[in-house]
């Protein structure tokens, strides 16, 4: 079966029906039919709005793994309006080239890594924090999108090493000259 190369250049370049069909070919790609969107079934029944007391226990659950946990901040990026009150849509292909995950196996392993966090933060097996319509958009709350902006805000804040305090600076040691 013959296949095409595109660089994310060329996609976002692309004629917008042309683009949805390719953004449309990733959700199908993540191995599970994309879901429909909110507006298309009331989807909204388990995709949950975190706080931002729930987005920081989502983080601490997932920060040591580096791919999830950059992928967690990306849905936290400004996403496009819906039309849905509340609900913004994030491009899979853009998602994909800002994370530089490579395959969209892996993106979708991060998503499902996330969500598997969010049920176990939220006490509910339903729940979700994301849900994929047919033309390859990732479906977010907007109130999840702020939380996770200000968790991010708050790690960069952060001192290193995660100590509230700055450590303290070492007294000053004489430098040693020539000895005579």
């Amino acid at each position: 079966m013959p296949g095409i190369t595109l660089t994310f250049d060329e996609i976002r370049a692309a004629p917008p029906e042309v683009r949805r069909w390719l953004e449309g070919q990733l959700a199908a790609a993540l191995g599970q039919p994309a879901r429909p969107s909110a507006d298309e079934t009331g989807a909204a029944d388990h995709l949950v709005a975190c706080r931002v007391e729930e987005a920081a226990a989502v983080f601490d659950l997932i920060r040591d793994v580096l791919p999830v946990a950059n992928l967690f901040f990306e849905l936290g990026r400004e996403g496009q309006p819906t039309g849905q009150d509340g609900i913004e849509a994030h491009a899979l292909a853009d998602m994909m080239r800002h994370t530089r995950l490579e395959t969209l196996d892996q993106l979708a392993a991060c998503l499902q890594a996330i969500d598997e966090a969010v049920r176990r933060v939220r006490g509910d097996a339903h729940a979700t924090c994301y849900l994929l319509d047919r033309r390859g958009y990732c479906l977010v709350a907007s109130m999840t999108s702020r939380s996770i902006r200000q968790v991010w805000r708050d790690v960069i804040a952060m001192p290193r090493g995660g100590n509230p305090e700055p450590p303290a600076m070492p007294a000053a040691v004489p430098p040693s000259g020539p000895a005579t």
